[in-house]
C-alpha cells in the first residue's frame, strides 16, 4: 500500500488527544500477522518487527494524536461551548465547519461576527476559546437532548491534493510521520531483519504535554523521534523555517544525541536523500523530550516533515518529504542491520 492511500485513511479517523483507540483496529488490519502489535492502558500502540531478542534494538516513535474541541455546556440559543483539546488557535476556529461527535455524529459552525457589525479594534482582537460558540443548528433543548458536555468536536476537512506533490488536510501533524512509520513497518515486514528489532511506537497524547511518551515502555538502544515542524512562508523566520520539498528537518538540540544524529546525517548524504537542518533550543517540543529521559538516558534523534498552517484544518505536506523520510528510515534501518 502507497503511503499516500495510508495518509488518506488515517486522515479520516477521529484520533483528538484522549481517543486514539481506532487507530490500533486499523493498524492491526493493515499489518495482520506480519508484526506482533499491543496497546497499553494509556492507548500507545507497539509494532514489533523483527527478533525481539536482536543485537539492535531501535525504537521510531511518531505521536498518533490530533487537537480538537470539547463540548463544556450549551448557550442559550443552543449553541455549544467548548474548550481546547491540545494547542488550538482561536483565529483557524472562525467560520469553521467542526464535527462533533456524540451518540452521532453533528455537523456545526464555529460563529463567527461578521466585518460589518464590529466595533471599531475588533479585528484585531481573537477571543478566548472558551468565548467561542458553535452553532449545529438546534435550539437548546434540541441540543441537549442529542449532545453531552464531554462530547469531542474536531474542525471538519477533507485530505485535498493541491498538486502533484502537495496535499492538504487537517491533522498532517502528525498523521504524516504515523503514515510514514506504517509504510516503514509494512516494507520492512517483507524481509527478515537478521540483527535488528525494530519497535514503531505509535503514541498517544502528545498534544496533551507528551504524556504518551512519558508512559512508554521500551527496551531499545536508540530512539528516533518523527514529527512535523514549521514550513516556511512569506514573513517567517527563516532560521525557525523548512522548505516544503526540501527535503527531511533534521533536529540539532542539546538534549539530542550528536552521535546518532550523525550517523542518520551520513546515510541521507550516502544514499543522496535531501535534508535539511533544525536548530532547536533545549527543549525540542516534541516527544524527544520525554523519551530521552528513559532511566539510564538513550541516544535520540529528531527527523521532522516541514508542513504549513499548523494546528488548522488545512495544513499543507509535500509527499516528496514524507517519501523521502520513508527512505531515510528504511535505509538506517537495512545498513544497520548488515553491520
Amino acid at each position: 500500500m502507497q503511503v499516500t492511500e495510508i495518509l488518506e485513511k488515517l486522515c479520516t479517523l477521529n484520533l483528538i488527544a484522549s481517543n486514539e483507540a481506532s487507530l490500533f483496529s486499523e493498524a492491526c488490519s493493515l499489518f495482520g500477522d506480519k508484526a506482533k502489535i499491543k496497546r497499553d492502558k494509556i492507548g500507545n500502540i507497539y509494532i514489533k518487527i523483527g527478533a525481539e531478542n536482536a543485537e539492535n534494538k531501535l525504537l521510531i516513535d511518531a505521536h498518533c494524536d490530533q487537537i480538537g474541541f470539547v463540548v463544556t455546556d450549551f448557550y442559550d440559543n443552543g449553541f455549544l461551548k467548548v474548550a481546547a483539546v491540545g494547542g488550538v488557535d482561536a483565529r483557524a476556529a472562525f467560520g469553521s465547519r467542526v464535527l462533533v461527535y456524540s451518540k452521532e455524529t453533528f455537523e456545526g459552525v464555529f460563529a463567527t461576527v461578521p466585518p460589518h457589525l464590529q466595533k471599531g479594534g475588533d479585528s484585531d482582537k481573537f477571543p478566548a476559546i472558551d468565548e467561542l460558540a458553535i452553532d449545529i443548528g438546534l435550539s437548546k433543548s434540541e441540543a441537549e437532548a442529542l449532545i453531552s458536555r464531554g462530547d469531542l468536536v474536531l474542525l471538519k476537512s477533507e485530505f485535498t491534493r493541491l498538486s502533484e506533490n502537495k496535499v492538504c488536510s487537517a491533522a498532517l501533524d502528525n498523521k504524516a510521520g504515523v503514515a510514514a512509520l506504517i509504510a516503514l513497518g509494512l516494507k520492512l515486514a517483507q524481509t527478515d531483519l537478521k540483527n535488528t528489532c525494530v519497535t514503531l511506537l505509535l503514541s498517544t497524547q502528545e498534544e496533551l504535554g507528551l504524556r504518551g511518551a512519558f508512559a512508554a515502555e521500551f527496551d531499545a538502544d536508540e530512539v528516533i523521534v518523527i514529527d512535523t515542524s514549521f514550513g516556511s512562508y512569506p514573513g517567517a523566520p527563516s532560521e525557525k523555517t523548512g522548505k516544503l520539498g526540501g527535503g527531511v528537518m533534521l533536529g540539532h538540540s542539546p538534549i539530542l544525541s550528536r552521535s546518532l544524529t550523525a550517523k542518520i546525517e551520513n546515510v541521507a548524504n550516502e544514499k543522496g536523500i535531501l535534508i535539511q537542518h533544525e536548530i532547536l533550543s533545549e527543549s525540542t517540543g516534541t516527544n524527544a523530550d520525554r523519551l530521552t529521559l528513559r532511566a539510564g538516558g538513550v541516544d535520540c534523534a529528531l527527523i521532522s516533515l516541514p508542513i504549513l498552517n499548523m494546528h488548522s484544518a488545512s495544513e499543507i505536506l509535500d509527499l516528496r518529504d514524507l517519501n523521502s523520510l520513508i527512505d531515510l528510515l528504511e535505509t538506517y534501518v537495512r545498513e544497520a542491520d548488515e553491520k
